[in-house]
């Protein structure tokens, strides 16, 4: 078990495990917890006074950063999607609301129909800062108009729950929209009576494959010549030009606008994907009553086309209820999924948990909830896993400077097929003081 004591910017923090959520900040009863960037662009617990946390554990005791159990079966590990109780192909019909979305816009439809019933008063939400463009913010949309706000992805470390900081007077019926770590973290402060059960009428899960640091968006600009301070509206995926899935769009204050094609994010994202998320066996959102995600898999459309998992009862009645705003196309589980690869993701988990508990060996043993034999040791440890663990670390532990810069580049040449083991060697034994 983890120390009563312990806290997670003594523990979560320094192992690069914190998702970022703010479950911490919401639960601290002593105000001792706070999320800042780091220079390499992820949230961190930081302690925001010194000696003001009185050491009383519900910071761990709410933190998803270090929960990573690996789900299986009897024959090995499996993905989390048999509890699946129906799969749809959707999207919205209203042709604004699908254009706008990341791929159908069918979160939107559904909430904005809720809303309009009155089945729920409130959802929380995220969006770009109004006063920090390239910052996210969450809150908690109460009408139709807000929820837009709230539209396409962001792929950026939010720490949604912040927004339930707020006193909310009149959202006594909530629904909540969020990754897989958001909605865990959400379970454990219903576990703590932090958020009252009766109170959470709909967790809407999104599909994750894992975010990408502020850095990337440094970077991206970077492809343009501007610095992020210039930059006023971002889209990773805007349909306008191209339709879905979306090319990179930015505009400048003084209206120049830039289009990316969707390649230059892919090739990035192995350079500014945290540690955290590839350790992360659950991207299919085992904790949400319906879960939504790029339709990969179906017949192309250019306004985009969302899967649609219904994980419970009160989702399967909840999507029925919104079914004037949604067109729904029944799917089986093994097609509709097949193009997001659980089986591979799960492995790939497996593999970077492996070359994590071997880096951090016994110490591990208390913060990690999982403690199988084999959750512990893993699978047979791949060199590759290692190394990019070492290099993840090395990459999070510090700024842009000009070595990590350096070696972002050597991945990009390496996803165009160029062989960069030699160079990236001897870049990272290159003296400190020389980078």
């Amino acid at each position: 078990m983890v120390s009563a004591s312990a806290s997670v910017f003594e523990t979560v923090g320094p192992k690069h495990l914190c998702c970022g959520c703010g479950a911490c900040v919401l639960a601290c009863p002593a105000g001792a917890v706070q999320l800042a960037e780091t220079p390499a662009g992820l949230m961190a617990p930081r302690e925001a006074a010194r000696h003001r946390c009185v050491k009383c554990g519900r910071c761990m005791a709410v933190c998803p950063g270090h929960r990573f159990e690996l789900p299986r079966q009897d024959d090995g590990f499996a993905p989390a999607d048999d509890a699946t109780l129906e799969c749809h192909w959707g999207w919205a019909l209203e042709d604004d609301t699908r254009r706008n979305g990341a791929s159908g816009g069918a979160v939107t439809a559904l909430l904005s129909n809720l809303l309009s019933r009155g089945w729920i008063d409130g959802a929380l939400v995220t969006r770009w800062g109004p006063a920090r463009p390239l910052r996210t913010e969450s809150f908690v949309a109460r009408t139709p108009e807000e929820l837009r706000v709230s539209q396409r992805s962001r792929y950026c470390p939010t720490p949604l729950l912040l927004g339930l900081s707020a006193d909310h007077e009149g959202v006594d019926r909530l629904a909540v929209v969020g990754l897989p770590c958001h909605l865990q973290a959400v379970e454990l402060l219903v576990d703590i009576g932090l958020i009252p059960a009766q109170r959470l009428v709909l967790k809407v899960g999104l599909i994750c494959q894992g975010v990408l640091s502020y850095s990337a968006l440094r970077h991206l600009a970077g492809n343009v010549k501007r610095r992020p301070e210039d930059v006023r509206v971002f889209e990773y995926r805007d349909k306008r030009a191209h339709g879905w899935p979306g090319d990179v769009y930015m505009e400048t204050a003084d209206g120049t606008a830039y289009q990316l094609p969707r390649s230059r994010r892919m090739d990035i994202k192995e350079a500014y994907r945290p540690i955290r998320c590839r350790l992360c066996p659950y991207g299919l959102n085992p904790w949400a009553d319906i879960v939504f995600g790029d339709g990969y898999g179906a017949t192309p459309q250019r306004d985009g086309i969302s899967v649609v998992l219904v994980r419970t009862e009160v989702g399967a009645l909840t999507l029925a209820a919104a079914s004037g705003a949604l067109a729904l196309e029944p799917v089986s589980t093994e097609v509709a999924l097949k193009a997001q690869q659980p089986g591979e993701r799960l492995a790939r988990a497996a593999a970077f948990q492996a070359a994590y508990r071997s880096r951090h060996g016994p110490e591990l043993r208390e913060l990690l909830h999982d403690a199988r034999p084999e959750a512990r040791h893993g699978p047979r440890l791949p060199r590759g896993d290692l190394r990019r663990l070492r290099i993840s670390e090395w990459m999070e532990d510090g700024p842009p400077t000009f070595a990590r810069r350096a070696w972002v580049s050597l991945t990009l040449a390496r996803n165009k097929g160029r062989h960069v083991a030699s160079q990236l060697a001897r870049l990272l034994a290159t003296p400190a003081k020389r980078r």
